[in-house]
């Protein structure tokens, strides 16, 4: 790739206004970017899931034990993992497995309730 074509894409270096004003960003926990034999698709899932724990709180999404759960159905993880009906599913069962994550069927066409969990052994 020359120069000129770089340039022409519009890209520049960060300066300290943009690093401030950044949005926001996702955070790995350290523990799991150490973790062997979990692939990266279910590591980024679970980083989503993680993440996604911001917005339940600012919510006040809480159990009576004060848990934090997240609501994210299997339509959400096949579009932020870009990825069949098949895999999002194959990839939440993963993550249960695991026991990276509680799926709690609420029942009465309400959406589960996923408690992101943390493992004890790091």
């Amino acid at each position: 790739m020359s120069t000129d074509t770089i340039h022409s894409m519009s890209t520049r270096r960060y300066n300290l206004t943009d690093v401030i004003n950044e949005q926001s960003y996702l955070q790995v926990p350290r523990w799991l970017k150490e973790k062997k034999g979990i692939s990266p698709d279910l590591k980024y899932l679970y980083v989503l899931m993680y993440d996604l724990q911001k917005v339940s709180l600012k919510n006040g999404w809480s159990d009576e034990l004060g848990q934090v759960y997240i609501y994210m159905s299997i339509e959400t993880i096949m579009e932020e993992m870009e990825c069949a009906r098949q895999k999002a599913i194959r990839l939440k069962k993963e993550l249960m497995k695991l026991g990276l994550i509680d799926d709690i069927q609420m029942g009465c066409n309400k959406p589960n309730r996923i408690y992101v969990k943390k493992p004890w052994e790091y």
